[in-house]
């Protein structure tokens, strides 16, 4: 999540957004650890959680929905190299990133497409068993967010795992302006750790100004998830804005 977005990869408007710039797409990449709060811990929950709950005996059909550069896949395919993953972005920058970064991976497919263009498209590769997203739904109004919760269950194998890893409101107004604060306090203490003279120091205001972040509530969006014929739906990771969440599809 970049203080700076526009429409994301995955939103309507993508070829009119910042993303659809090679040096935007090459800025939010070199920068996410200094962006995303505790990146390395959500990156360890969603291995652990694979490996608890996702994780077929060979060939766990994965996709990864927004892939960005495939750090998600890329950490998947680490502790489970028999993966067979498709990744969708709309940039086509993200995509060569993550096709860079997943070249010793043969068994990856690459598809670019929004998450409009996903929902209506047909494909030989799913039903998956596992769909994974991570700071890109939260650019979709709640409308849009529901119709992919239920494109993301028509596409998965009974009993198989939807997670998320994004940012949500809180349903208090309050608790919403501490996240922020707590937030840039967080990127503020590894600014000054890493020497990086206050690159970041506008991150938190920037992000909740820009209109292309359209957060939802958590709770809200876990019931939408159960709309969608989701069960097992829990959060599993909660600090301040970041969420991981998860559902399972019914057998």
């Amino acid at each position: 999540m970049s203080g700076t977005t526009a429409p994301t990869p995955e939103s309507p408007d993508f070829d009119q957004s910042l993303w659809a710039k090679a040096n935007f797409s090459q800025e939010y990449r070199d920068n996410a650890d200094h962006y995303i709060q505790d990146r390395h811990e959500l990156l360890r929950l969603l291995k652990s959680f694979y490996r608890a709950f996702a994780k077929k005996t060979h060939g766990t059909r994965v996709c990864d929905l927004g892939c960005g550069d495939g750090v998600l896949c890329q950490q998947l395919l680490q502790e489970d190299p028999s993966i067979e993953a498709t990744l969708v972005d709309g940039s086509p920058q993200m995509l060569s990133a993550a096709r860079t970064r997943l070249v010793d991976f043969p068994q990856i497919h690459t598809r670019q497409q929004s998450f409009e263009e996903w929902m209506q498209s047909s494909t030989d590769l799913d039903p998956f068993d596992f769909i994974v997203s991570s700071f890109a739904i939260h650019h979709l109004h709640l409308p849009d967010k529901a119709r992919l919760f239920q494109s993301i269950s028509d596409r998965l194998s009974e009993g198989g795992w939807f997670l998320n890893i994004d940012t949500v409101f809180s349903d208090e107004p309050g608790f919403t302006d501490w996240y922020y604060q707590a937030w840039q306090e967080w990127v503020n203490e590894r600014d000054a750790k890493l020497r990086l003279k206050g690159a970041f120091s506008t991150i938190a205001r920037k992000a909740r100004l820009n209109p292309d972040n359209k957060l939802s509530p958590l709770e809200v969006q876990l019931e939408t998830l159960r709309a969608a014929g989701f069960h097992k739906v829990e959060c599993h990771y909660k600090n301040g804005l970041f969420v991981i969440y998860a559902g399972q599809k019914q057998g």
